[in-house]
């Protein structure tokens, strides 16, 4: 009895043994499973493919430029640089202010009197001006056009105090342009930016593009 009752112990052992060793050996594998990838839910990229463009990026804002004011002369003109420039057709618009105020020097008969104004203007450290000639055929200095009239107001102080005595101010009913240039790559802007001296009465700025382009 002695040697039956000592091989049914060692059973015993062997038996837990081997629970024990396959319990371990499951837990070891668990881990090791969660991490094996699944072939089918692989998607390979054919070369040169991007991948795909994050939902949040593509529908982010994108950039524009806004230049101007113009009267209808520096418009023409503007509109003729911008078209030598490498710009898609949706890329390019614009949009038109038809009222505000417009601080200015008194119209006077030639152009060559108005750019001898614009001289004396420029020594005095004044720089964003262009001379525009009105419905009469006349010409005068713009210093700037403003949406309200405490803006015009506050600037032409500041005229005021660089010894620009004859400025005036009033409302501007005139049809002024202004370009929006829709996402430019470095190459427009760049080129933007040699322009602006070209046109020193209009401001050159970024912001953000509307949705949809609107044009006249």
């Amino acid at each position: 009895m002695k040697p039956l009752l000592f091989l049914l112990i060692v059973a015993n052992f062997v038996l837990l043994g081997c629970i024990f060793y396959a319990e371990n050996r499951s837990r070891a594998e668990a881990p090791a499973a969660a991490l094996q990838i699944a072939p089918e839910k692989l998607k390979l990229l054919a070369a040169g493919v991007p991948p795909p463009v994050n939902r949040a990026q593509q529908d982010s804002p994108q950039s524009c430029f806004e230049w101007g004011s113009f009267g209808v002369e520096d418009a023409q003109r503007a509109a003729a640089a911008l078209a030598k420039l490498p710009l898609a057709e949706k890329q390019l618009s614009q949009r038109s202010l038809t009222s505000g105020y417009w601080v200015h020097m008194p119209a006077v008969r030639t152009k060559a009197e108005a750019d001898k104004i614009a001289a004396a203007v420029k020594a005095r450290g004044v720089s964003d001006l262009s001379v525009v000639r009105d419905g009469e055929g006349r010409y005068t200095l713009s210093l700037g056009v403003f949406r309200t009239e405490d803006a015009a107001a506050d600037y032409l102080g500041k005229l005021r105090t660089k010894g620009v005595r004859s400025a005036v101010m009033g409302p501007r009913e005139a049809r002024n342009t202004v370009f929006v240039i829709r996402n430019p790559d470095a190459a427009v802007t760049a080129a933007l930016a040699q322009l602006k001296p070209a046109f020193a009465g209009a401001e050159l700025k970024q912001a953000t593009c509307a949705e949809t382009p609107a044009n006249g």
